[in-house]
């Protein structure tokens, strides 16, 4: 098996690539486009979004699960390979023309119609998405370099050809080629892990389950991406940009912590049919870890965020730094959910349970929108988001503590925190220096990370220890090639 902490490593920084370089190509983009084209571009691709949850179906998930089931035999690989491409297939074509079909009965879609076809793109190339297979191979080395390359000439591509605010179609057709490009690599290297096998294919066992993980998918997506929907017909196309463009910094940190839980699937889904001890222990240090990195960089961004919307957006964007605060919380919410709730779920075979939480999240989402977006906006939609993720997550826990034992370490939190309000201490006395937007994130991030580890250190944290050698023993390694 290859390395857990070398494929949490890996996944980092595939989710930081994922999300840092759209936040990059956003810091341009917002200067061209502005808020309302930002917004504009934002609602349509939240628009595309829910059709491609049908067509991706419950695939990113289940895809993992099931290679990683039977990726020690070759046959058996092959055959569910087969199958699920198959599946996927139809579901895309389905999609597709069910996209195509409302972007022209519906007027409003129908005006900017270059806009939702270019956005709709992404629908389309789900065809060849085959990122599943590659992650239940725990290939997180390839997926990283994969992305690294896309990304470079997605950035390339937009600084060259999106110049004036009239440009937001080029916009969304460079960042739907970015993905289409992704799928294109994966499905041109699959050879080296899979081979097509027609014969005496089982399609009809993968149904049931994949129709659950959609329709958990489907609220899933209602929950996460009705705040923007609603924004665009409550609010202004202002307020989707403010949104948007907070929400692309909180994803980046929340993405982050998510990479070390998401590459805990496919061992969980192995330890889970074969060694439920060494399942306890490793969603228990799974915990500690997100815990020692999620709350520093929560307080972080609750204390930064004007600075760092200002530094990023522009003065035109300052509204969008209550809007960062307020997601702040996510970023401990959405990652201990992760692990705790949607990975044990669905490696123990029991998606379904998520079903009644995605439902009554959904229901509440919209109606904490219905409230708070007339009043407060963008702000609004932000504090809907983060109670119903917290909601959704305490109803699925309910379910998680029967799959394993958590072994919570008091001690190890109570350090945490500490560090924490000592870190957050150093940035305030920063903030209060007045030393303008760059320094003062720059500072403030050095100084607090310092300041951490520092902490954790003197009080013999275990985390900071196991950090600390693991750094100096990659040093080693590196210095004896």
């Amino acid at each position: 098996m290859k390395s857990l902490a070398k494929n949490s490593i890996y996944n980092i920084i595939y989710q930081t690539i994922s999300l840092v370089f759209p936040l990059i190509t956003s810091v341009y983009i917002s200067r061209i486009l502005l808020e309302d084209g930002v917004g504009k571009v934002a609602y349509a691709q939240n628009v595309a979004s829910y059709f491609l949850s049908f067509a991706a179906l419950g695939f990113p998930a289940y895809g993992i699960r099931e290679i990683a089931k039977v990726r020690d035999n070759q046959i058996e690989k092959n055959k569910a390979f087969t199958e699920m491409l198959a599946i996927n297939a139809v579901s895309t074509t389905l999609s597709t023309a069910a996209y195509l079909l409302l972007i022209v009965s519906v007027a409003s879609f129908r005006n900017e119609l270059a806009l939702y076809i270019c956005s709709g793109l992404l629908i389309f190339f789900n065809l060849i998405n085959i990122d599943w297979l590659y992650q239940g191979e725990e290939e997180y080395r390839y997926i990283t370099g994969r992305n690294l390359v896309i990304k470079i000439l997605s950035i390339i591509a937009m600084i060259l050809f999106v110049r004036s605010k009239s440009d937001y179609c080029l916009y969304a057709l460079i960042s739907s080629l970015g993905s289409a490009g992704n799928n294109l690599f994966n499905i041109l290297h699959a050879h080296k892990y899979v081979k097509l096998d027609l014969k005496n294919l089982h399609l009809k066992k993968h149904i049931k389950p994949l129709l659950i993980l959609t329709l958990a998918g489907f609220f899933g997506n209602i929950y996460n991406k009705i705040d923007i929907t609603m924004l665009g017909s409550m609010a202004t196309e202002a307020s989707v940009g403010y949104y948007s463009n907070a929400h692309k910094i909180i994803l980046i940190l929340v993405s982050c912590c998510q990479a070390i839980s998401v590459v805990f699937l496919p061992r969980l889904s192995y330890y889970y049919k074969n060694d439920k001890k060494r399942l306890d222990s490793l969603v228990s240090k799974g915990i500690d870890v997100l815990l020692s990195i999620s709350m520093p960089a929560l307080m972080g961004v609750f204390l930064l965020a004007q600075n760092v919307i200002v530094l990023l957006y522009g003065n035109n964007f300052a509204p969008a730094g209550v809007t960062l605060a307020v997601f702040a919380p996510l970023i401990i919410i959405r990652p201990l959910g992760d692990l705790l709730c949607y990975q044990l779920l669905i490696c123990s075979g029991n998606e379904e349970k998520r079903i009644p939480a995605y439902i009554a999240a959904s229901i509440l989402n919209i109606g904490l929108n219905a409230c708070l977006i007339p009043r407060i906006c963008e702000n609004g939609a932000a504090i809907a988001s983060v109670i119903t993720e917290l909601f959704v997550n305490t109803i699925q826990l309910h379910y998680t503590i029967r799959i394993v034992k958590l072994k919570i370490d008091t001690t190890h939190i109570l350090k945490t925190a500490t560090a924490t309000l000592i870190m957050s201490a150093g940035v305030l006395l920063v903030k209060a220096l007045n030393v303008g937007q760059m320094f003062t994130i720059v500072i403030s991030v050095f100084l607090g990370i310092l300041l951490y580890f520092s902490v954790l250190v003197l009080l013999k944290d275990t985390f900071a220890t196991d950090a600390k050698n693991f750094v100096f023993q990659y040093l080693s390694k590196s210095s004896k090639k």
